[in-house]
């Protein structure tokens, strides 16, 4: 899998993608933090002005984001674990978590931590390739949040709150 988080965008990609996928708005947000003010341009002609700009890599990854927030949905599910003995869920968590399996399926969990004697939060990270021809936006660092809450004795809840 070639990794293209360290290409920089061609001008065409990079007018695409603001003009396609970025709102005008937010555009017009993060050029303003730049000190770069475009007065009565459309969205197009802010796009092609702003493909015409060099980035650095931190402004890149924040154009990226816009772009990503702008094409995701919001997802919320859950399920509840239930064991007829006692289990320390700390110390399960972190044997699956430092499981190889996991890691070569591309998959990273974050460790665990305890808000308070009933809940704890985590995260699942993974890179998912994101269709279509623009190299700019083919791949995505994907986090997905999710908390762990003690129910009752060998019961817990766990709510997944994630992007589709």
């Amino acid at each position: 899998m070639t990794d293209n988080f360290n290409k920089y965008p061609s001008t065409n990609e990079l007018q695409d993608v603001v003009y396609e996928y970025i709102k005008h708005g937010n555009l017009l947000y993060f050029l303003k933090r730049k000190g770069i003010y475009y007065f009565n341009a459309s969205h197009k002609e802010s796009s092609q002005l702003t493909s015409r700009m060099f980035f650095d890599e931190e402004e890149i990854n924040k154009l990226r984001q816009f772009a990503y927030r702008n094409t995701s949905n919001s997802l919320l599910s859950g399920f509840n674990l239930v064991s007829e003995s006692k289990f320390n869920l700390e110390e399960i968590y972190n044997c699956i978590r430092d499981n190889e399996m996991l890691k070569n399926l591309g998959y990273t969990l974050k460790p665990l931590a305890k808000i308070n004697d009933n809940l704890f939060k985590g995260k699942i990270e993974y890179k998912r390739k994101r269709p279509g021809k623009t190299t700019f936006l083919k791949y995505e660092i994907h986090e997905i949040d999710f908390r762990i809450l003690f129910l009752a004795e060998n019961q817990w809840q766990v709510e997944i709150d994630g992007d589709s």
